[in-house]
């Protein structure tokens, strides 16, 4: 046992075993949909383990909030991605949505992060989960959707083998497991699992199946908000006047993309060949 914390990769291992377990079992007592989902689960869970465990390295060298600023570029990326294969048409109301909403993001990065010592690799490693890894595990799941598998189901398959592949990178590449002996560390690891993983993403897929890609992601904009708070909470130095502005950037881009928005629609054209 050590006493200070978990290790980055055994910690989101560890995260997404809990939260698949708490999946499992609630699957078990209601009998939710056990149809096998194919290729689609194993592909979106690499892409969901290689981000969390680029985002939780790089966090070893940046606040949080800083990643969540960077990471809030997503959008951008999930659009181009929808919009490529046929899941839906660009309207210059998103563009203004999601402009909108990337200048609230720049607002906060240059208003918030003045004390901030993030490296250049850190900030790649997050902005390449943003831009490559997140709108690949979020066209996955939406085609799980589109073949009728349920919120639940999808869930569970996605958190499984993410949490599978982050417990191969651990053994890999830092070996057997240190754990805390304080209590601290395992509280806030309990939370994430239960909070940050089960539910969210539940939510998230649920939303999925009402809400177009792009609405959805461009939500995400609230996130360095959020976050900037928590690390001003926590001792970090991040709120300025101008996070006011970036706030309510953030807030119009998002209401600028939803308001009106209708559910998604089968795709237009076949994802894949």
């Amino acid at each position: 046992m050590c006493e200070t914390g978990f290790t980055p990769l055994w910690a989101a291992a560890i995260r997404f075993a809990i939260a698949s377990a708490i999946l499992w079992l609630i699957s078990l007592r209601n009998r939710v949909d056990r149809r096998p989902l194919g290729w689609l689960m194993p592909l979106a869970g690499l892409a969901n383990a290689a981000s969390y465990a680029l985002i939780y390295v790089a966090e070893r060298h940046i606040a949080g909030g800083t990643a969540a600023v960077l990471g809030a570029t997503n959008p951008f990326f999930v659009l181009a991605a929808a919009a490529a294969l046929g899941y839906e048409r660009i309207s210059l109301r998103k563009v203004a949505g999601l402009a909108g909403g990337f200048s609230g993001v720049v607002f906060l990065f240059w208003s918030g992060l003045t004390n901030s010592h993030a490296t250049a690799l850190a900030m790649l490693e997050v902005l390449f989960a943003a831009a490559i890894l997140w709108p690949t595990y979020s066209v996955l799941l939406r085609r799980a959707s589109d073949q009728g598998f349920s919120s639940v189901a999808a869930t569970r398959g996605f958190l499984g083998w993410t949490a599978l592949f982050l417990l191969l990178g651990a053994l890999l590449f830092e070996g057997r497991p240190s754990l805390p002996s304080a209590l601290a560390p395992w509280t806030a690891l309990l939370y994430l699992a239960l909070v940050g993983s089960a539910i969210a993403w539940s939510l998230f897929n649920h939303l999925l199946r009402v809400l177009s890609l792009s609405v959805l992601s461009t939500m995400l904009f609230i996130e360095p908000a959020g976050a900037l708070g928590v690390d001003r909470l926590l001792g970090e130095k991040t709120a300025q006047p101008g996070s006011w502005i970036g706030a309510a950037l953030v807030l119009c881009g998002v209401l600028l993309t939803a308001v009106g928005s209708k559910p998604p629609e089968r795709p237009m054209a076949s994802p894949v060949g």
